[in-house]
């Protein structure tokens, strides 16, 4: 029984530590600019670096911009390029895509994705494979790009277990995530994969001086893809 008691009072503390830095961190961070720099290793190889930037560029609308290019590797013999922009407005803690494009080029072949939406409305229309498509949805799409951007909102407004709906390729998916652990002004989220026990991604979230994505690890059977956070600067504007 003592036994049983202690591991109770070691849940119940841990459970204390998470929701007390999260709580920490409401309030204190809404949409902040910046410029960063990141590394991207595959299977602790460096692969390729990738430069990221959110600028408000109107009344409460933004634009995220990611570029990531190969360095080492295959991916340098190659060429490896890739863009991804998406502009969005950010009301009451929630962003709504505005336009998203993607542009990839590896050696002499390049793949393109992109979409505009209207805020307010539920329509979706972009090229997909070089195809036009138009998509309905009732519930607010994001670009896959946004996701981890929106996790480190989620993470500073105080919720754990939440869900994610996104425009991928050219048909609407919903992600799930939730808080897995607390540690030093760090949460981990973990997308959940409920058809899948040989896939798993994680990201870490600082939440001391600003709320952002500091790693993220994405694990599919042997393989896996780190990206490290090297260096961030917020902007004032």
């Amino acid at each position: 029984m003592g036994y049983l008691n202690y591991l109770t009072s070691l849940v119940l503390l841990l459970f204390v530590d998470l929701n007390a830095g999260l709580a920490r961190a409401e309030g204190l961070f809404e949409v902040q600019a910046f410029e960063a720099s990141y590394e991207v290793y595959r299977k602790d190889k460096l692969t390729g670096k990738l430069n990221s930037q959110l600028k408000q560029i109107g009344p409460n609308t933004f634009q995220l911009t990611d570029v990531t290019k190969g360095t080492s590797g295959l991916a340098s013999m190659l060429n490896f390029e890739r863009t991804e922009i998406t502009t969005f407005t950010y009301n009451q803690k929630q962003p709504e895509v505005i336009s998203h494009s993607q542009k990839q080029q590896v050696a002499f072949r390049s793949r393109t994705f992109e979409f505009n939406h209207t805020p307010g409305t539920e329509t979706y229309q972009g090229i997909y494979k070089n195809k036009p498509f138009s998509v309905n949805s009732p519930k607010n799409l994001l670009s896959s790009h946004l996701v981890p951007w929106q996790l480190a909102q989620q993470v500073c407004h105080q919720q754990n277990t939440f869900s994610l709906h996104l425009l991928k390729s050219n048909s609407p998916r919903t992600y799930d995530f939730k808080a897995r652990a607390f540690d030093n002004n760090k949460t981990m989220i973990e997308r959940l994969y409920p058809d899948s026990q040989n896939r798993r991604t994680a990201t870490w979230v600082n939440h001391d001086k600003g709320c952002y994505v500091s790693e993220i690890k994405h694990y599919d059977n042997n393989e896996y893809i780190r990206t490290v956070l090297t260096d961030i600067a917020f902007v004032e504007q």
